[in-house]
């Protein structure tokens, strides 16, 4: 069990279009998971993916005034919005460790409401906040997962594209993009 509260941040940058010809605002991003060090080489990590486009629009939706679908007047705000607010739970990135930490076939998903089930008794997830702030995109995250560079393109079960054939469907539908993207 870890001693204390345990933290960790990642800085990830997304961009966000002027609309397209059919009214959609076009987003990419770039960064890296979020890693909690909990000691005794357990990890948890809070994954990026196509989900970290939207957090700041949902967390931030109300307070800024505008409907959640209206990005022609919430993307704006949202991109001078300097503060830290806290993530509504239900719009929490996916959660994630490994049984081995050097092998990323052993990903398992884990329960933001319920820590304890993956890492004991007396863990838990106090919030997930969210700050937009101008700092440069974190690195570091290859410390911790020394197989992400040689994991390739595929999947972290080793196949190159994902299947409902797979055995283990997690890590079937994951890839290193999900932890570091350029």
């Amino acid at each position: 069990m870890p001693e204390g509260v345990r933290s960790g941040s990642a800085v990830t940058n997304v961009r966000w279009q002027e609309a397209n010809s059919v009214g959609n605002y076009p987003a990419s991003y770039s960064g890296e998971a979020t890693v909690v060090d909990l000691g005794n080489n357990r990890y948890l990590f809070a994954l990026i993916g196509e989900a970290t486009k939207q957090i700041a629009a949902h967390t931030l939706h109300e307070e800024l005034g505008e409907q959640r679908s209206d990005y022609k007047k919430l993307l704006p705000k949202v991109m001078s919005f300097r503060d830290i607010r806290e993530v509504p739970r239900d719009h929490y990135p996916l959660l994630v460790t490994f049984t081995d930490i050097n092998d990323p076939a052993t990903v398992r998903r884990v329960d933001p409401n319920d820590l304890t089930a993956t890492f004991g008794p007396g863990v838990s997830l106090m919030r997930i906040t969210l700050e937009i702030s101008d700092e440069p995109v974190t690195g570091g995250i290859k410390k911790v997962l020394g197989w992400l560079a040689t994991v390739g393109d595929g999947m972290l079960d080793g196949r190159r594209i994902s299947t409902l054939k797979a055995e283990n469907r997690l890590a079937n539908d994951l890839s290193r993009l999900n932890f570091k993207r350029e």
